[in-house]
């Protein structure tokens, strides 16, 4: 799975609520650059993932292990960005978890961390 296909799939989830709020697009273009995704090439997955509405998106795990790792981390940054988890992102990471090792509790966890985290940061 190569940084674009990592990408894509981020870009789904953060459109699962119907929109990229400002801290979900800040978060994806962090993440796309440490992915070594241009800002370019991340601008028009955003733009194709949002008029397809994620429609027709075949999201792979990564086999590397590290990279599964960062994927899962940066999916959970995004969908918790606004410090608010919906509930289509809800069901979207819990139905991704077991495919990242990790059960409903343990993703329900990392989701509600991530946003307190997120709400406690703003307040600052």
């Amino acid at each position: 799975m190569d940084a674009t296909e990592r990408f894509q799939v981020l870009a789904a989830a953060a459109l699962m609520d119907g929109s990229v709020g400002s801290q979900e697009l800040e978060i994806l273009l962090k993440a796309a650059q440490e992915m070594g995704v241009i800002k370019a090439t991340a601008e028009q997955i955003l733009d194709e993932t949002q008029r397809s509405k994620g429609k027709g998106l075949k999201a792979r795990i990564p086999t590397d292990p590290r990279q599964r790792a960062t994927l899962f981390r940066s999916l959970v940054d995004v969908v918790a960005a606004d410090g608010v988890i919906d509930g289509k992102e809800l069901k979207l990471v819990q139905r991704l978890g077991p495919s990242f090792g990790l059960n409903e509790l343990e993703v329900e966890d990392l989701l509600r961390g991530a946003a307190s985290a997120k709400r406690a940061q703003r307040k600052r």
